[in-house]
């Protein structure tokens, strides 16, 4: 499972430690935190010894299980007008252990028509979420019962409350404009089952500990394509426009992970050794399949190959569908995207989805072929395919790319941390998408990087393959990751695994470097650590703190490594050196950015930015830099040195750190074309015209539009042709403040466009013409064939143009507003209607501030107010008071 990565940010134009520590060394029991923690509501009293012990609420268990399941076979169709599945399912089940007398499967929202057992029709008793089969006699371990359940499913009918942040509905079956009523989207049926919701289309025993066999006969219109998991084994024609698609998966897995995907896809083959691997698009990205889903076969050679356990399943294709509720499902051997991955050739020149196409494929090793017993232990599955993205990307693009990965997710997971603290395994989470996070993800993947830091490449993948290896096609909790780790090292790793895995938090650590000299006038080196925890009730950490020296004799950097054990430690070292702290940031630790700096070791830092081999070292000694210094001359002496890197994120960081100081410099109107040095200025113009990444080149033009925008006009008038979009589209903005005229052909060149950063910068320049011609462009646009979110976009310019035009056009785009508020389909659509209507009166009211003369604005307000009435159901505003 992935989060969306793309609606947070789609959609955000429309939105308007102090930590305390233990310094004891007391023995930390996870068992006894999670069982009995120091404080609860709930209490078990003790009658002899008058001792209350306190009980831990809500211990979410793994699911107990009652029976086996072996296989399960459906037989599906789909009634489209009213979408509706009609199935039929035949569960093979044996015992787990105890004789059985009853069989109870999870089936919500269902209309059960009958129950068989053995061929046997049986009583049965349904709550509406669970079915339990009444046996006529005891079942012993070692038989098999077939369960017959013919039902219909109306997961559109459903209401579930079980979603999170990282699934955002839980109805198990999606219909995507069933009816075809919708001409801008197409007609598509798909499933998401993680973490328990694909017993809405079918019954079983929806637990993640649970796993089996399948086939599903699928049937669907000739004009659909169908995928599921497993092998495609034959197509049956019916002769009545119809199609059965016969699906068999032979190995078991957990009934999560069962998909089907429906609908008009252009299928793009390919292979890795002798599997298929196929890519089912739209048909506008047939050409970019490969783009879109990028170096898949690759990344089944290179996973196979680090784990030595090659791919475990018998395919592997992958399918973009419309209104994912999700960003992309690792459902074996099909793995379910949203349409967002779909880019043209063109777009993905300014980035792509390559961390997902890995990450989801990652999971096919941890999490479809090794599950989590319980969703207390989900970081087993999404730690692993967060770290995946981490290990692919040092693979194909090397250390530094995977070292700033790294920094991301660290940052991702210190974001979530000052809100949110707990354990990475948890037991007492409330719903199971409670446990879909940042630290199931992004902290566990860094976690699992100091362990492999902690014991090496070659035993950090011998252990994961034994892990693999013993526990394939199963099930598992945390510790059988640790005496995986414990079997191949021979050392003991409670200790680890109890101060990462079961304990809340993370280090905070301070430093201070100090030169100075010992009573013999010798010069030494003052290292000096003191760390903090950043949860409350955690206990201090066990730190094995990685720093490098460098040696003027070598002219290179030594590595050495600091134990850190208590709140605060230091070592001497013989000399003034040139020290770096955690050099490719391989702890899960927060540095403090202004601790450690001493005005004395500017040109210790500026050596580091210029001669330290890692790139993330660079970085940490750039922003030591910009941080602590405010004096013009020395910021453009480390500016200079930043623009100059070899690795790309760091050149764009010191454009990013310009960007700021320029904003910073604005509000105390200050000369903005004097505060960088010729040098540096120059430097900048040569990214914005030749540097090798996009995205640099984007932040170079920003830089020199905020200088200087007329006097880089030719640097804007090269970019206008970039095959970059971002490139195009930032050139098209800064043409727009230095001549409007000049940058409205290109906007109307462009104004086709879906791309999310052309509609910006289209929307942007026509805002600005304040030309009611552009309105027809704006509601044509809308009422096209474009994507939910694009027509959000453009709803939020068309209003920012209404704001500058006259009485006849402004009432004319309230007019449209109305009509979209009452008549356009999406989540956001009165968000974004009663929002721009605010802005248009904004907009205006902002005129009236400027002194332009605006005497009909009482009937805008008037017609403002009358539309939003009229939405809510109040006839005037006397009524709407009242209800208020």
């Amino acid at each position: 499972m992935k989060f969306n990565p793309v609606h947070a940010v789609s959609f955000s134009i429309f939105l308007v430690f102090l930590s305390s520590c233990k310094t004891g060394k007391d023995v930390y029991s996870w068992e006894y935190d999670v069982l009995y923690p120091a404080e609860s509501d709930d209490f078990y009293y003790d009658d002899e010894e008058d001792y209350i012990i306190p009980v831990k609420e809500n211990f979410q268990a793994s699911a107990t299980r009652h029976w086996d399941l072996l296989h399960t076979k459906l037989d599906i169709g789909f009634d489209m007008e009213v979408e509706y599945v009609l199935g039929k399912a035949e569960l093979t089940l044996t015992p787990y252990f105890y004789s059985q007398s009853e069989v109870v499967l999870d089936a919500k929202g269902m209309d059960l028509h009958s129950i068989m057992v053995n061929d046997k029709e049986v009583f049965f008793n349904y709550d509406g979420q669970q079915v339990t089969i009444l046996l006529e006699g005891e079942v012993s371990r070692g038989e098999n019962i077939t369960v017959v359940v013919e039902y219909t499913a109306k997961p559109s009918e459903l209401e579930m409350n079980t979603a999170s942040d990282a699934i955002e509905d839980d109805r198990g079956l999606y219909f995507i404009n069933a009816r075809g009523e919708d001409p801008n989207k197409p007609i598509q049926i798909w499933t998401q089952g993680e973490p328990e919701s694909n017993s809405v289309w079918f019954p079983t025993i929806d637990k993640p500990n649970e796993r089996c066999t399948q086939e599903i006969f699928v049937t669907v219109e000739n004009r659909f394509v169908t995928l599921s998991n497993g092998l495609l084994i034959n197509s049956k024609e019916n002769g009545d426009g119809t199609r059965t698609d016969y699906w068999k998966q032979d190995l078991p897995h957990a009934p999560y992970l069962f998909m089907l995907s429906i609908g008009d896809y252009a299928v793009v083959k390919d292979t890795w050794r002798d599997i298929d691997v196929h890519y089912f698009v739209e048909h506008e990205y047939e050409n970019n399949a490969r783009g879109i889903f990028k170096n898949t076969p690759e990344m089944l050679s290179f996973f196979s190959d680090v784990l030595r356990y090659d791919f475990p399943w018998d395919k592997y294709h992958q399918v973009a569908v419309r209104d994912f509720v999700s960003g992309a499902m690792e459902n074996t051997s099909a793995v379910i995207f949203g349409d967002f991955v779909q880019q043209t050739a063109r777009e993905q020149l300014d980035g792509d989805f390559e961390d997902i196409v890995s990450h989801e494929l990652f999971h096919h090793w941890f999490g479809d072929l090794v599950t989590c017993e319980s969703w207390a232990n989900i970081p087993l599955n999404e730690s692993f395919a967060t770290y995946g993205e981490v290990m692919w990307r040092e693979h194909k693009y090397g250390a530094d790319d995977a070292d700033f990965k790294r920094l991301d997710d660290r940052l991702s997971y210190f974001n979530e941390a000052q809100s949110k603290q707990v354990d990475l395994i948890r037991y007492d989470h409330d719903l199971p998408g409670d446990m879909f996070d940042r630290h199931s993800y992004e902290k566990g993947g860094a976690i699992l990087h100091m362990l492999r830091v902690e014991v090496g490449d070659e035993a950090f993948y011998t252990a994961l393959n034994k892990y693999l290896v013993d526990n394939a096609y199963s099930d598992v909790e945390i510790h059988e990751l640790r005496i995986a780790f414990e079997d191949v090292t021979g050392r003991d790793f409670m200790p680890f695994f109890n101060q990462w895995f079961f304990e809340a938090g993370h280090p905070i650590v301070e430093y201070t470097i100090s030169h100075t000299y010992d009573e013999y006038g010798e010069p030494i080196t003052d290292l000096t650590f003191t760390q903090y925890a950043s949860a409350d009730d955690s206990l201090l950490y066990d730190l094995s703190i990685p720093y490098a020296i460098y040696s003027e004799s070598s002219d290179t950097y030594e590595m050495s490594t600091f134990h850190l054990g208590d709140h605060m430690d230091w070592v001497f070292l013989n000399g003034h050196n040139d020290i770096l702290i955690d050099p490719r940031g391989e702890l899960l630790v927060e540095w403090d950015q202004y601790t450690g700096y001493n005005a004395s070791h500017i040109p210790m830092y500026i050596n580091q930015m210029k001669n330290a081999p890692w790139a993330y070292a660079r970085f940490k000694a750039f922003n030591k830099l910009y941080f602590n210094i405010y004096d013009d001359d020395s910021l453009n002496i480390f500016y200079a040195v930043g623009l100059k890197d070899a690795f790309h994120k760091n050149r764009l960081n010191a454009l990013e750190s310009m960007n700021e100081s320029l904003g910073y410099a604005t509000e105390f109107d200050v000369d903005l074309s004097n505060l960088f040095s010729s040098e540096v200025l120059e430097l900048v113009q040569d990214l914005a015209t030749s540097d090798s990444n996009y995205a640099v080149q984007v932040e170079a033009l920003k830089v020199l539009v905020a200088v200087d925008a007329n006097a880089h006009r030719d640097f804007f008038i090269k970019a206008l042709s970039s095959p970059s979009i971002a490139v195009t589209a930032e050139a098209m903005m800064a043409m727009a403040d230095i001549d409007l005229d000049k940058a409205l052909p290109y906007a109307e060149k462009e104004q086709n466009t879906t791309n999310y950063t052309m509609l910006d910068a289209v929307g942007t320049i026509y805002a600005q013409s304040r030309d009611a011609q552009y309105q027809d462009y704006f509601e044509n646009y809308v009422n096209g064939e474009n994507g939910e979110y694009q027509t959000y976009y453009a709803m939020y310019y068309y209003s920012k143009l209404i704001a500058g035009l006259d009485f006849e056009s402004v009432m004319r785009g309230l007019d449209f507003f109305e009509y979209y508020l009452n008549n356009a389909n999406g989540e956001y659509v009165s968000n974004v209607a009663l929002s721009g209507m605010d802005r248009v009166a904004a907009g205006l009211n902002e005129r009236l501030a400027e002194g332009e003369l605006i005497e009909w604005m009482p009937e805008v307000e008037m017609r403002i107010e009358a539309i939003s009435n009229a939405y809510f159901g109040f006839e005037d505003f006397e009524e709407l008071e009242e209800a208020e």
